[in-house]
Formats: structure tokens, sequence, C-alpha cells
């Protein structure tokens, strides 16, 4: 069974912030050669809002972006990552 590849990853606005960092490496098998990817995530010392209304009712975790870095080296020698707000952007190709 073949699975399809794709040209582009997209996670915007800190939802890849709660994926385990180790699911970083499963783009380059996403990904056609070439392929391009786009990640946001939380900054290490933000808390979103979410997060803020929901404590001591939800047991809300999200990972700090450093531990996701080395993921992000491995599957591509050109990721270049840029703050933007309350983000950090993980962009390149693999």
């Amino acid at each position: 069974m073949s699975i399809d590849k794709f040209d582009t990853v997209i996670s915007i606005y800190g939802g890849a912030s709660y994926i385990e960092p180790t699911a970083i490496g499963k783009i380059k098998d996403l990904l056609k050669e070439g392929g391009r990817f786009f990640i946001m995530f939380y900054k290490d010392d933000y808390e979103p809002v979410t997060h803020q209304m929901a404590k001591g009712k939800v047991e809300l975790k999200s990972n700090k972006f450093t531990d996701y870095m080395p993921f992000f080296r491995a599957i591509s020698e050109n990721v270049i990552f840029k703050e933007w707000h309350n983000y950090i952007i993980a962009e390149g190709t693999v």
C-alpha cells in the first residue's frame, strides 16, 4: 500500500504545540521531495487564553518549542525559525 505524498504541510496558530516532538520526523514521510512545511508553535513563555480559562478544570499541556528544534534539524537542512507575535514559525523544505 502506498501513501500519497503532499506538496505542503501547514499547521497554524500553535496547534502543533500539542503534538509530541518526535512526530515532527513524520513530516518528511508526508512530503514529496522538495515539499514545503510551515508550522507555527507557541513561544515557550506564552500561555494561551484557553489555558488560562481552563485552569483547574481541564489539564491542557503544550510542549516547549525548544523540544522540537532537533527534530526539525534532522528532517531539513534549510529549516528557518522566525518569531511572530506569540509564535515561533518553522519553515523549510525536505
